[in-house]
């Protein structure tokens, strides 16, 4: 056979057989390739996904809806933090004057059972137990075991909770002066030395105390104008000046007495068990 023949045949050969691979391969498994149709199809975004966009956004109802339902859980909270943060303004202050007492009885064991003076003319008492070292030097501005942390105390620059500005504005020492005039007193309380004529000025003598679990010597304090704490104070004789008592913890006046144990006092219990006169409470 000569060789143009020969390559005839063989090419005959060649199509077929590639022919009918081709042809069963294709029969048996249909084409994957995508039709214009199916590409068409591919490419175009489906027309829910613009619905869902339209569906994420907030109207102006959904978002009034939402505010007012902020706004109404909001007044629901307040009332409830706020009454938490009183409770933790009663309880540091009822840790102030409880650090105060044993201040009071460390500077009496020292001094023959005598507290520091309300005001020795120079100094009020909590600079006099400041300045022996029994009490740490309060900042000014800061907060203080001296301030009540409930009490506004106003200073020159600013005003803030429990605040130190000077040391009048301090709890106040109870005076157990009973009635002007007649110097008639509490028993355990000593008239000031330094000024014999007055009315409120003096000091406890804790041993001459009897009945030391009923006698107030330190207490929540405001004075007349209401801003700030002041250093004395009469439960049993309206003081002049204003200074009053403060019930400032939800009716309640956080209270040491003379033992060393501290508690909150309305005013029934005020002017019932501690004889003391409405004029000088205030809430």
């Amino acid at each position: 056979m000569n060789t143009p023949e020969k390559h005839y045949i063989i090419d005959i050969i060649r199509h077929n057989f590639f022919s009918g691979v081709t042809s069963c391969h294709y029969s048996s498994f249909p084409s994957r390739r995508p039709t214009a149709a199916m590409r068409g199809t591919a490419d175009t975004p489906p027309v829910s996904h613009g619905r869902a966009v339209s569906k994420a956004a907030f109207t102006l109802i959904e978002l009034l809806v939402v505010i007012a339902i902020i706004a109404i859980l909001a007044s629901m909270l307040l009332p409830a933090l706020n009454q938490a943060r009183m409770r933790a303004r009663a309880s540091r202050c009822i840790g102030n004057l409880k650090q105060l007492g044993t201040a009071v009885q460390l500077y009496a064991d020292g001094n023959n059972g005598l507290a520091p003076q309300s005001s020795d003319s120079k100094k009020y008492w909590g600079q006099i137990l400041v300045d022996a070292g029994y009490l740490p030097i309060p900042t000014r501005g800061g907060q203080s075991v001296l301030s009540c942390p409930a009490i506004m105390n106003s200073g020159a620059t600013e005003s803030q909770y429990g605040a130190f500005y000077s040391y009048i504005s301090t709890y106040g020492m109870s005076s157990g002066m009973m009635n002007n005039g007649t110097k008639e007193v509490m028993e355990g309380w000593r008239i000031a030395p330094w000024n014999p004529w007055s009315s409120i000025e003096g000091y406890w003598n804790l041993k001459r105390i009897r009945s030391a679990s009923a006698l107030p010597i330190l207490l929540d304090s405001v004075n007349g104008s209401g801003n700030s704490q002041y250093y004395i104070v009469k439960i049993y004789e309206k003081l002049s000046g204003g200074a009053c008592v403060y019930l400032v913890h939800n009716r309640l006046g956080n209270t040491l007495f003379a033992d060393g144990h501290v508690a909150g006092i309305n005013r029934s219990e005020f002017e019932s068990k501690y004889s003391a006169l409405p004029a000088t409470l205030t809430e």
